[in-house]
């Protein structure tokens, strides 16, 4: 059953897709933008996908990202996690692969 979200929750929401963005943001000006659709449980975005003729993925040469189901709960706690990986650190916020500087740090995760 899904719920409505308190200001906390919603905060954790918010910066944890102000990092995706930012993230995949950092990754298509360095060029790298992978053919990587995923699959979730029998979902697929390609059987709807208007550009299929342009990214030309192909199911028999490339391979699906394959996501399992969350609950809720379960997603905002990986949210925190990712968030709260590089608080320890003194050199920039590392998340998902990504070495952040101070200020993308404090842009990222904002009290």
């Amino acid at each position: 059953m899904r719920k409505v979200k308190n200001p906390g929750e919603f905060d954790v929401m918010c910066r944890y897709t102000n990092h995706v963005m930012a993230d995949i943001g950092r990754h298509i000006g360095d060029g790298q933008f992978p053919i990587q659709p995923y699959q979730l449980n029998k979902n697929r975005p390609c059987t709807y996908c208007d550009y299929n003729t342009i990214c030309r993925f192909d199911s028999s040469r490339n391979k699906y990202n394959y996501l399992s189901g969350l609950s809720e709960d379960d997603a905002l706690e990986r949210m925190k996690e990712v968030l709260n990986e590089g608080n320890n650190s003194n050199e920039g916020v590392k998340t998902m692969g990504v070495k952040w500087t101070p200020e993308q740090e404090s842009a990222i995760i904002a009290p």
